[in-house]
Parts: C-alpha cells; sequence; structure tokens
C-alpha cells in the first residue's frame, strides 16, 4: 500500500467517524430544544389555568 492511499483511507474514517458524532449531536440539541419548548408552553400555560380554573 502506498503511503498516499493509507492517509486518505484514515482520513475518511476519520470523516466518518466525525460526522457520525455530528449527527449524533444535532439530534440531541433537537431533543433538547423540545423539552425546552414544553418548559416554556407549561410555564406560560400556568397563568392563565391560575386566573380560569374552570378553563
Amino acid at each position: 500500500m502506498k503511503k498516499s492511499e493509507k492517509s486518505s483511507r484514515q482520513h475518511a474514517t476519520k470523516r466518518v467517524y466525525y460526522m457520525s458524532l455530528f449527527k449524533e449531536r444535532k439530534k440531541q440539541r433537537k431533543k433538547e430544544a423540545k423539552k425546552e419548548k414544553k418548559k416554556e408552553r407549561i410555564k406560560n400555560a400556568e397563568p392563565c389555568s391560575a386566573i380560569n380554573p374552570m378553563g
């Protein structure tokens, strides 16, 4: 195997690894954002129910 082949192969595996990491982080960020939105919704809903308990 030539040196250039070896380095390019290493680079490719590294790229695949980092891409998978990046995708995982993206998923995590989306989950966190959903949780935050849910918290905000709940927080915003509290005063309404406190003022008008019958809905």
